[in-house]
């Protein structure tokens, strides 16, 4: 995309000035020294931008080359400089002024979109650094080690898959089946991660993190804290309410990747799925906030190989007994498959169900019929882990209060489905 030479002007000092502003706020509370404010940064972008103006009229590969010098030259010079005088060895600062001047210069290139996402990218990291290193410490060395393990798996293996059907009726797809374990395992390895540094928030967030993370494995947790915490148990079936609303909301996203992004299947499911997490946010809302500030949900690690592959196996038999189903006893079929499938796990059911949608081995309507069907039977399914709880009354009202969150969704969907189509 080309640019008038003002406007080129005013993204590189825009762009310059949203990273300056995140350092010279850094700078003005305290937290680090560091000469790189404001005005530093846009001049840094500008400076890129006018080596490139100035290369297109001369020799731009000798222009930009003598201009990335130069500023190597300044930001080691201050930078050493800063070690000298203050014992501070940090480089990400003078690493964003060398980041400045390119995206000044990719401007001028017309490289325009990605020199804005390294724009807000670099702002992003730098104005995280104190969260993004507690995620980091929160984490052990076991689910470190599992978190590198399966990047080999998600970005070494994946892209050498091939993407290509195989199998009777074309039921496996190497590909898009590795895919949706990455996608699924993602997301779960970031709630987990949030759970952890975040748990002082307490057990509202623990339980809106977890219920992503593993729904069955924090319900089950929840209700054997319950037996022995007195205020855990003064709120237990809150906390399993938004366990299953999460759940929900995490189903449809996996819906989203596994269907190959089919946003109108994903509004379809979205939509409807909105109501029963607000709703169970605000009956079940925390009258009193500093309650059980202190506790936390155990759940294992699910970055882990061994999860992964479970996972994987269970999406596969799910989506080949789909298959099979549809192909020996009709569309009927799928919802006793779908019905069975959800009491053991709703997930791999909701990524099968996007897949099928995905190879249109079925139709919008059907998949979110089975969609539905699979976590209403999820919401009573919580229903049968938390009969652990000794406390009957509360067994009774939890599984009145799930039928009702269940209902709410159902017809939450119908009402949309007579809307949408």
């Amino acid at each position: 995309m080309a640019l008038s030479l003002a406007m080129k002007f005013v993204l590189t000092i825009s762009l310059g000035a949203l990273i300056g502003v995140e350092r010279e706020f850094t700078k003005k509370t305290g937290k680090v020294y560091t000469p790189f404010g404001m005005r530093t940064s846009i001049l840094t972008s500008i400076l890129g931008l006018l080596f490139v103006l100035i290369g297109a009229e001369t020799n731009l590969f000798l222009l930009i080359g003598i201009g990335v010098s130069v500023v190597l030259v300044i930001a080691s010079v201050s930078y050493i400089q800063k070690v000298r005088e203050f014992h501070y060895v940090g480089a990400t600062t003078y690493v964003a002024t060398i980041i400045c001047f390119l995206v000044g210069m990719m401007i001028g290139l017309d490289i325009v979109l990605p020199s804005v996402i390294s724009a807000v990218l670099v702002t992003a990291f730098l104005s995280f650094k104190d969260e993004l290193h507690s995620m980091v410490t929160g984490l052990s060395k076991e689910e470190l080690q599992d978190a590198i393990k399966f990047a080999i798996l998600a970005f070494v293996i994946l892209p050498l898959l091939p993407n290509k059907a195989y199998g009777p009726f074309d039921v496996f797809n190497p590909f898009n089946f590795w895919l949706v374990v990455v996608t699924v395992s993602g997301i779960s390895f970031f709630s987990y991660v949030g759970l952890k540094t975040h748990a002082e928030k307490g057990l509202i967030l623990s339980s809106l993190l977890g219920g992503i993370v593993s729904s069955t494995e924090n319900v089950y947790n929840l209700t054997l804290k319950a037996n022995k915490n007195k205020t855990v148990n003064s709120r237990w079936q809150e906390y399993v309410m938004i366990v299953c609303a999460s759940m929900l909301l995490s189903n449809v996203i996996i819906l989203l990747f596994s269907s190959g992004f089919n946003f109108n299947a994903f509004f379809r499911a979205a939509v409807p799925s909105v109501v029963p997490l607000f709703s169970a946010l605000y009956i079940f809302r925390d009258s009193n906030p500093k309650s059980a500030k202190s506790e936390e949900i155990e759940l294992s690690s699910p970055f882990a190989i061994m999860p992964a592959f479970k996972f994987a196996l269970i999406y596969f038999f799910f989506t080949a007994g789909y298959v099979f189903a549809k192909h020996t006893a009709g569309d009927m079929s799928l919802y006793i498959v779908t019905i069975l499938g959800s009491l053991a796990l709703t997930t791999a059911v909701s990524a099968s169900i996007g897949s099928l949608l995905a190879s249109n081995a079925i139709t919008l309507p059907t998949a979110v019929n089975l969609f539905v069907l699979a976590n209403c039977i999820g919401f009573l399914n919580k229903n049968l882990w938390a009969m652990e709880l000794k406390d009957t009354n509360k067994k009774a009202l939890l599984f009145k209060n799930t039928i009702v969150l269940g209902a709410v969704f159902a017809v939450s969907q119908i009402l949309t489905t007579i809307l949408w189509f």
